[in-house]
């Protein structure tokens, strides 16, 4: 589901040279209001979405929902995010693992990772990276709210 699926969209007329201009405003989303900019890494699109709806329900601007790990460095450089959800297993050669790794020689952008694969050598491997948070599918959300807000703060 769109975070816009409540908007209202109105049109402007800006004058005869400028042409006409279009606003989508969300009532729900107050820019003033906003806890932080949370990009989202999930291959599944029903999951994104929900994930999309709850961080918007909980105060958060959601630039992006991208589903690739290659997409991950051009979309933080577009959307200047503040925290990352990214799931690990991704259907790409490389994994939301290997993203954060390259992630990490730009920026330490907080990550929380999601995955149901909650085995030992996939916990290994994320264990070593700095400024992330594992957590394992189905989410909690009250977890994933206080683990987002802890690492914003």
């Amino acid at each position: 589901m769109s975070r816009f699926h409540t908007a209202l969209v109105t049109r402007e007329n800006l004058g005869s040279d400028a042409g006409t201009s279009l606003f989508v405003y969300n009532p729900r989303m107050h820019l003033s209001e906003k806890k932080g900019r949370v990009l989202i890494v999930e291959d599944e699109p029903l999951i994104g979405a929900a994930l999309e709806e709850f961080l918007v329900d909980q105060g958060y601007d959601v630039p992006r929902v991208i589903d690739s790990v290659e997409s991950v460095l051009p979309a933080v450089r577009d959307c200047r995010p503040d925290l990352i959800l990214m799931d690990i297993k991704l259907r790409s050669f490389n994994d939301g693992i290997d993203a954060t790794h390259r992630l990490r020689l730009l920026s330490p952008i907080p990550v929380v990772f999601l995955t149901a694969y909650t085995d030992e050598a996939t916990r290994k491997r994320a264990e070593g990276i700095t400024n992330t948070v594992f957590l394992g599918k189905p989410l909690d959300e009250s977890r994933l709210a206080r683990e987002i807000a802890r690492l914003l703060a």
